[in-house]
Parts: structure tokens; sequence; C-alpha cells
């Protein structure tokens, strides 16, 4: 069986044969087929949107967006100073220590860290809420030295006691919303990434 090249629909004989048996795929159809092929291909490389939790908490002036309300219910177990107005009191001091250890805070609440006593949060790792504002306050001997703050996509801020070991060593891992910190004496933590800020604020 060969191809007739012709105008119009697409006509196929059979080899060695004078006659021809046409196919109706008349050339009304070519753009509609390439208009559907051009729809499937962009579909499939169309970019994703970007998720609210990862978009950066600022507005299209540079400035912070307000502080979002967090909308928590039940109090989680973590938060084992309460929970008041929506946002996880966290505790650690000498009767519950919370050094070289890891931990995240519940989603669905702003979160408030109390480091107070020596090495209470010595060589932490706290990870803020991705939409909420959150805290970390560090008062004592080493109370949060080498501890890192990883901050979330709404205000962040760490508070050093008089101490000047408080927050020696200490890191805030800042996000694209402000970023605070507040000092007694003159040793103050890092605050990685506050060139990125919409709002930076160091001791």
């Amino acid at each position: 069986m060969r191809v007739n090249p012709r105008a119009g629909p697409l006509f196929i004989s059979p080899s060695g044969a004078g006659d021809t048996t046409e196919i109706m795929a008349p050339r009304e159809l070519v753009p509609i087929i390439a208009f559907l092929v051009a729809t499937l291909l962009g579909g499939c490389f169309a970019e994703a949107p970007m998720s609210e939790a990862n978009t950066i908490a600022a507005t299209d002036d540079g400035a912070c967006q307000a502080i979002e309300e967090p909308d928590g219910t039940e109090c989680p177990a973590i938060c084992n100073g309460g929970c008041v107005e929506n946002e996880c009191q966290i505790v650690c001091d000498d009767a519950n220590p919370c050094s070289a250890t890891e931990l995240a805070c519940p989603p669905d609440f702003a979160c408030d860290v109390d480091c107070a006593g020596t090495n209470v949060c010595e060589a932490s790792v706290f990870t803020c809420p991705n939409d909420y504002a959150c805290s970390l306050s560090c008062e004592g001997e080493s109370a949060c030295a080498t501890a890192q703050l990883e901050c979330g996509f709404s205000e962040c801020a760490i508070e050093c006691g008089a101490d000047e070991t408080a927050c020696a060593g200490t890191i805030v891992r800042c996000s694209g919303a402000a970023c605070l910190a507040e000092c007694a004496s003159d040793v103050a933590p890092t605050l990685d990434g506050c060139d990125g800020a919409c709002s930076c604020t160091e001791c």
C-alpha cells in the first residue's frame, strides 16, 4: 500500500492499483488536532503553583506582611506551659531540659520557647511553625549556647538574657519575614539570612 500526496483529504491506494480509497481526514481537522496536541504538551510542562507555605512574608514593596492569627484548637502535649491565645508555650528548665535535642513547634499555633537555666537548651535545634510567629528566650548560663532557631514564614524573634554565655554561638536562621534579636549583654546571636528578611533587627 502507498500513500498518495494529495491536496485536501488523504487518499491511500493499494500498491499497483489504480483505484484509491479515501480516508476522511479533511484539512479542517488539522488546526483542531494541533490545538489539542499543544494543550496536552502545555499541561505536561506547566509550572506548578507555589504553595502558601513557600511564599515570602513580604508585600510587593518589601514591607512585612501582617502577622497571621493562628487557628489551633486543642493544645498539643508538647506545649507543657499551656496555650495562651493560640500560642504554644514550651518551657525548658532544670526540671525539663531541652538540651541537645530537635524540637518542632506545632504547625497550627504561634510558638514561644522559654529556656531558663544553665545549659537547658544548649546545642538544640528549634523549628518554628511555617505560618505563625515564633520566639525563643534564653536566660541563664549557656542557656541557648550553640542552639539554632529555624524560622518559618512569619515573624521570628530571640531574646537573650544578661549572662554573656546565654546566646553564645546561637544561630537564628531568618526567612523572608521579620527577624528580631534583643540582648541584655554584649554577646549576640548570629542572624543568618538577615539581608533577605523584610525587616531585621540585630542586637
